[in-house]
């Protein structure tokens, strides 16, 4: 069975692209535009067509979101300054971002300076992150997950999953279409 949109998945995302079926659920007539609030009643949604904001049932609207290996270059450097601010202080400019899919056979996204030990990596399949070249001692945990790149990643439409629900079962479920303009890579 099909999962539907829920306005606890459509909250997490807030400010995401939507693609709709308005009128009365209706498949040949969906519309996208962006999601700007969200009520007991469906989704507020600003569509470019119409001037004033539209609210439509929260089951009738998938999320269209970015998968988290198409991340972009500042993107992928904002994460890396949330997990590890003490490295940005000097070396604001100069951070490399680089995607190495071959070495790994997954996205794995790694986020370095060239007169810096540590690096961020980014796995893209399993959401996760981690600090190269520091100890545990140091940073009081080895893969990190703060709440605040999930966030982050969120506000920016990256698909990064919901609760249970992996990344890719949101793409399964029919809860979120892929955006296929391309972001980063």
């Amino acid at each position: 069975m099909e999962q539907k949109l829920t306005a606890a998945i459509a909250a997490s995302y807030f400010g995401a692209d939507v693609i709709c079926a308005p009128y009365g659920g209706q498949p040949n007539r969906k519309i996208t535009g962006t999601m700007i609030g969200l009520n007991n009643h469906g989704i507020d949604i600003k569509f470019p067509e119409w001037q004033s904001p539209h609210q439509i049932a929260t089951d009738q609207c998938q999320l269209i979101l970015t998968p988290l290996s198409k991340i972009s270059d500042e993107d992928a450097v904002e994460v890396a300054k949330i997990i590890m601010p003490f490295c940005f202080t000097n070396r604001k400019n100069g951070w490399k971002v680089t995607r190495d899919y071959a070495v790994t056979g997954y996205p794995y996204i790694k986020i370095h300076h060239p007169k810096k030990v540590w690096s961020v990596q980014i796995d893209a399949t399993l959401i996760n992150f981690d600090v190269d070249g520091m100890e545990d001692r140091v940073t009081g945990q080895h893969d990190m997950k703060p709440v605040e790149v999930i966030d982050y990643l969120r506000s920016r439409s990256y698909n990064i999953g919901y609760g249970k629900y992996t990344a890719q079962d949101l793409v399964n479920e029919g809860v979120v279409i892929i955006d296929t303009k391309n972001k980063g890579i």
